[in-house]
């Protein structure tokens, strides 16, 4: 779906109901306690183990369609084709309560450490059968990764790839700022409006959750960390007009944080190696990206 047109998340394929944010969190608890009851299932003796790979990832597919969708709600708007003389306007933001439901559900269901804790045992058992990998191999399946066992890691990091380029894209930098305007007169009393350093502060903080407290970080957390780096720096490197002014200086803020974070994480006892380098590689990142765009004003 592309993110320049998908402003409205009461506008989906799949969900059932008049509260899509409710179906989708529901949805993800439904693929939660999946999962755990799988892990404690005893299979038969002579049942697959394939039986326990389909069923999980039957929850996973439910899962990412789940975070990807709540992700629309996130500077969203409500659209409507009424003409003048009705009582509804053609634009109205998604109220800020809503956004900030959704944005929790995400960093709780994707972002978070504890996101996804699968059991190595358990993971050791989602295997194809034989049929099933004579069909992958037929399908060219060679070369893609093993058709054999489950790569986890790489499946969950596609679900956040796809809700952090909405997430820190800089349409929904536009959508969220805009939004604030448009929808304070829609605002119960006193309400507060969503704003992007609550969306920037709440994905920072869940995203690097280990180099927060200084703990180590696994190979998933990292993969996860990088592509959130990745579009952190492209944001302070890219073109000045990408973003709007407020999310480059909000951005830039962050990573001055991060950055803080990694420092005093890289002085902790206990970290593994990987994880040592995973920090100071980021670190080095994030100093190399806040200089250069100081070298570019003065030109």
């Amino acid at each position: 779906e592309d993110i320049g047109v998908a402003i409205d998340p009461m506008v989906n394929q799949s969900d059932l109901g008049s509260d899509p944010l409710a179906f989708f969190s529901r949805r993800m608890k439904l693929s939660q306690e999946l999962w755990q009851r799988l892990e404690q299932r005893q299979l038969s003796s002579g049942e697959s183990y394939s039986v326990l790979r389909r069923r999980f990832l039957t929850g996973f597919t439910q899962m990412g369609y789940a975070m990807g969708t709540a992700a629309k709600y996130v500077g969203g708007s409500e659209l409507v084709n009424d003409y003048a003389g009705t009582a509804r306007l053609p634009i109205t933001p998604i109220d800020p309560a809503k956004q900030r439901e959704a944005l929790t559900l995400i960093a709780d269901g994707l972002l978070r450490s504890d996101s996804f804790k699968v059991t190595p045992e358990f993971l050791r058992k989602l295997a194809t059968e034989r049929l099933e990998r004579d069909s992958l191999f037929l399908s060219n399946y060679v070369g893609a990764g093993s058709p054999y066992e489950l790569n986890l890691p790489e499946r969950v990091l596609a679900v956040q790839r796809d809700v952090l380029n909405r997430l820190m894209s800089p349409v929904v930098a536009r959508r969220v700022v805009e939004n604030s305007g448009r929808g304070a007169g829609q605002r119960a009393k006193n309400a507060e409006p969503f704003t992007l350093s609550e969306l920037y502060v709440t994905v920072q903080r869940s995203i690097w959750e280990e180099a927060r407290i200084g703990s180590d970080s696994d190979v998933m957390r990292r993969n996860l960390q990088r592509e959130h780096l990745r579009r952190l720096t492209s944001a302070l490197l890219g073109s000045s007009g990408s973003y709007p002014a407020d999310a480059r200086a909000l951005l830039r803020r962050d990573a001055r944080q991060l950055r803080d974070w990694l420092a005093s994480a890289s002085n902790k006892a206990g970290l593994s190696a990987e994880t040592r380098a995973h920090y100071a590689e980021a670190s080095e990142t994030l100093t190399e990206a806040l200089k250069a765009p100081m070298f570019r004003m003065g030109v």
